[in-house]
């Protein structure tokens, strides 16, 4: 099934808006959440995978974003990860919400599906800006904890590069400075 969000100019999406309070009553499942720095299960957990995807879309497509929490942990090493670290939002109804305002002169629509077994999204305009964005790691670093020997903390900044179609770039804006402690050693994975 596809879902479709039309977001005017100048409006603002909030995912508890739409999505609003997962219970069972409304047919949301047990998975997978962090509670207290840790993995657990929670009716409704596994919805940041959503959250996650439309934060990505929003600023690859130049929304700009108003509100969005990241989780504290770093959950698993690189290996397979197609987008730097730290381009999450994490939700908890009805606390940590994810707004963004499409700031462009026309409307745009918000699309997501599954495929294959995969959530796909993607923006669309009936315009086009005459730009595309992009998105680059910066300052990435891994730190030891001097008073904890077995815990690593991990950091960098996103940077939002506006780009023309020649591929200069018009504009870079920091998006998000990440900070989360690993869950994993860094050194062995």
């Amino acid at each position: 099934k596809t879902h479709l969000i039309v977001l005017p100019s100048e409006s603002e999406f909030s995912y508890h808006a739409l999505v609003g309070w997962p219970s069972r009553l409304r047919g949301f499942k047990v998975g997978l959440e962090l509670k207290n720095g840790k993995p657990s299960k929670g009716v409704g957990g596994g919805c940041c995978s959503l959250s996650n995807l439309l934060y990505l879309i929003a600023l690859q497509s130049g929304l700009t974003i108003s509100e969005r929490h990241r989780h504290g942990l770093d959950l698993f090493p690189d290996h397979n990860r197609t987008i730097p670290f730290g381009c999450g939002a994490t939700v908890f109804y009805p606390y940590a919400d994810l707004k963004f305002t499409n700031p462009f002169p026309f409307k745009v629509l918000l699309e997501t599906f599954i495929e294959g077994g995969h959530l796909i999204g993607r923006l669309r305009s009936e315009q086009d800006p005459g730009y595309h964005f992009t998105l680059e790691e910066r300052d990435h670093a891994f730190t030891k904890v001097s008073t904890h020997p077995d815990t690593w903390i991990r950091e960098n900044k996103i940077i939002r590069k506006k780009m023309a179609p020649s591929g200069a770039v018009i504009g870079e804006t920091l998006v998000a400075q990440n900070k989360g402690r690993c869950l994993y050693d860094p050194e062995k994975n």
